[in-house]
C-alpha cells in the first residue's frame, strides 16, 4: 500500500479490454504513470500463456495492461475513470476488467464504477477482481504498438483528448 504524499511509493492497478497495446499506449501518456506493461492476467497458472491461448476460454486469461503509478501525482479513481472512458464497443472478444493489487482499493474502485454507471458496457460486465497472476507479453507484442499504433488501438481518438489534463 502506498502512503499518501510519498512520491517514491508506487501503486499498481491493471485493466483489460480492447487491445492491450492500445491501453498501454493510452496510459503511457498520463503523468504519474511510471510503467505500463502489457501481458496476460488472472488465468489458470502454469506456463506463461501465448496470445493464442487467449482464444481458449478455458484458460481464463485476459489481455491486460499493468500500471505502476505514483498516487501523489494521480489518484487510482482518476486512472479508473480514464479507463472507463475508453470502453466504447462490444465487438471485443476478451473481457473488460479492473484488477487491483491492494485489497484496500476494492471499495474505492467499486464506488468509482457505480458513480460512472459503468458496471456494464453494451451489456458486457466489467469485472472487478484482485490480481491473481500476471505474465508479461513477449517482446514482439510489447514493441508492436510503437511500430503501428493505429493498428493496435481500439481506443477512440476522443478518449485521448480526455487525458490532456494529465500529461
Amino acid at each position: 500500500m502506498a502512503l499518501k504524499g510519498d512520491k517514491n511509493n508506487m501503486k499498481t492497478i491493471a485493466f483489460s479490454g480492447g487491445g492491450f497495446s492500445g491501453l498501454q499506449r493510452y496510459f503511457s501518456c498520463v503523468a504519474g504513470i511510471e510503467k505500463a506493461q502489457i501481458g496476460y492476467i488472472n488465468g489458470k497458472a502454469g506456463a506463461p500463456p501465448s496470445y493464442l491461448d487467449l482464444l481458449k476460454e478455458e484458460n481464463g486469461f485476459a489481455e491486460a495492461v499493468m500500471l505502476h503509478y505514483r498516487e501523489a501525482i494521480i489518484s487510482m479513481q482518476t486512472i479508473a475513470e480514464l479507463y472507463l472512458n475508453t470502453i466504447h464497443h462490444r465487438e471485443f472478444l476478451g473481457r473488460y476488467g479492473i484488477y487491483y493489487a491492494d485489497k484496500e482499493d476494492y471499495h474505492g474502485l467499486n464506488a468509482c464504477m457505480e458513480k460512472n454507471g459503468r458496471l456494464f458496457v453494451h451489456g458486457v460486465k466489467i469485472t472487478l477482481e484482485p490480481v491473481v497472476n500476471f505474465f508479461p507479453a513477449k517482446g514482439y507484442k510489447q514493441m508492436a504498438v510503437n511500430s503501428d499504433p493505429e493498428m493496435y488501438s481500439c481506443i477512440q481518438r476522443a478518449a485521448y483528448h480526455q487525458i490532456s489534463d494529465y500529461y
